[in-house]
């Protein structure tokens, strides 16, 4: 039986402020779900319906998470998809980890749109880029959008914040590569810990952020859209530098 308690408490978790104030974030869904408990992150709580429970209690076996059966009236109440789907978990936003100058970093800049945030979160994880820092102007990586569209990949990914401006300004410009739709080298980088810098799909980069960059990237096209969605966008340039490098 899920109590009022439980019920505004997740509910709550759909504001930045609780999330960053009480360090927890939600997930949902079996895919999602099984990602995060394979992972090293902390699980609090598990909702989950009695099928899900009965399939999946060997990822909870090594864990001292506090479950929760409840039916589908419940999960929707606490759900924040429109349809839910058999479990949701509280895990606890991870430390922040330092950051390794031997391996590539994906930079963006006001990425705004946390479904977008989730795949490029997936595709840096599926090239092996294991640090992404976001401007401190971006979406919150632990909206429940952006933890869906990752699929899992947030939980691998180690995020970090800060002011990209004076964090690239300490930076080797040589190692910081600028995504620009025009004027840029099409070739990627060949070394081993680019700086990868993208900006939102609305305005790009700024000229602050253009002048400390050493290189710039344009993926040539037939030029007959005005721009590439920037997930699209992330893939190509991290594809060719993961086959090039």
């Amino acid at each position: 039986m899920l109590s009022k308690q439980n019920i505004s408490k997740i509910r709550s978790l759909s504001q930045k402020k609780v999330r960053m104030r009480e360090k927890l974030f939600v997930a949902e869904g079996p895919k999602v779900c099984e990602e995060l408990l394979q992972s090293d992150l902390e699980v609090t709580d598990v909702f989950g319906e009695s099928s899900w429970f009965s399939s999946n209690m060997h990822l909870l076996k090594s864990r001292s998470t506090r479950m929760h059966e409840v039916d589908g009236n419940e999960l929707k109440k606490i759900s924040f998809l429109r349809t839910p789907n058999e479990v949701l978990c509280i895990a606890r936003i991870p430390e922040k980890q330092a950051l390794d100058e031997k391996k590539a970093l994906l930079c963006l800049d006001e990425i705004n749109d946390p479904g977008n945030l989730g795949t490029i979160l997936r595709t840096a994880d599926w090239f092996g880029v294991e640090d992404v820092l976001l401007s401190n102007s971006s979406v919150d990586p632990y909206n429940e959008k952006t933890v869906m569209a990752s699929m899992g990949s947030l939980f691998r990914v180690n995020l970090h914040q800060a002011d990209l401006g004076e964090f690239l300004m300490k930076q080797d410009a040589g190692r910081i590569y600028a995504a620009h739709p025009r004027g840029g080298n099409a070739s990627g980088p060949q070394i081993d810990n680019p700086i990868f810098l993208f900006g939102s799909e609305s305005h790009g980069l700024g000229s602050d952020l253009l002048k400390v960059s050493g290189n710039r990237i344009t993926i040539p096209g037939a030029g007959k859209t005005e721009s590439l969605n920037l997930g699209i966008s992330v893939g190509i340039v991290l594809s060719g530098w993961f086959q090039n490098r």
